[in-house]
């Protein structure tokens, strides 16, 4: 399989308008697993309606985690704001199973695009800020993969392992000494708008882990 596999000019029709039930919860829920769970269950069986909320309230969360820290995973990202939806998340399977959430933002005809984290502590800086259309698929992958990383204390630039979203990561797990299958597990990329986006980073992992 190689990146002509991909249709990499798909772009969706909207971010905003007459999304399907499931484009709806997985760019909204913040929480990975209770995302993954509302969505393979919402037309199967009954849901309390506060698992399907885009926020928690505390008591849920404190629940959750006494479960299994991974059940945190993307809990603690900042709230959309107005007109804003996700379109795509990178997942680590790390202790608390981190996330890092990019977003679309329709303001007065412009979609603007950030990426936000669980810690606050990063600036990102995307090659595609704005748009007057939903971006193509490639051009979501160039965001993600040449995203600039930029400390907010020291200004510092991290291009560890090449820079972007996802390379980094699979870089980190090869410095460790993982296995193949260990290092491209380690980090997913999920998208509610983007069908090939988590199956085109499959097929990119190893190939990047094989280079290293």
């Amino acid at each position: 399989m190689n990146t002509q596999s991909f249709n990499m000019e798909f772009a969706p029709r909207s971010y905003f308008e007459d999304l399907t039930l499931e484009e709806k919860l997985r760019s909204k829920i913040k929480g990975q697993i209770r995302g993954e769970f509302v969505q393979k269950n919402i037309r199967n069986q009954p849901i309390n309606p506060a698992v399907f909320q885009s926020e928690l309230n505390q008591d849920l969360k404190s629940a959750q985690s006494a479960v299994h820290p991974w059940m945190m995973g993307g809990e603690y990202l900042p709230d959309l704001k107005l007109n804003e939806t996700e379109i795509c998340r990178i997942v680590l399977k790390s202790t608390t199973m981190d996330v890092t959430s990019m977003r679309a933002r329709i303001d007065e005809g412009i979609i603007k695009y950030r990426v936000v984290d669980e810690y606050g502590e990063t600036d990102y800086v995307l090659r595609f800020q704005q748009s007057d259309e939903p971006l193509k698929m490639s051009q979501l992958v160039d965001n993600i993969d040449q995203c600039v990383e930029i400390h907010k204390d020291s200004g510092d630039v991290n291009d560890y392992g090449g820079g972007g979203l996802v390379k980094p990561w699979v870089y980190q797990q090869f410095e460790f000494g993982d296995s193949l299958e260990e290092a491209v597990g380690f980090v997913t990329v999920h998208s509610a708008f983007y069908p090939d986006l988590e199956r085109y980073y499959e097929h990119q992992k190893p190939v990047w882990f094989r280079g290293m």
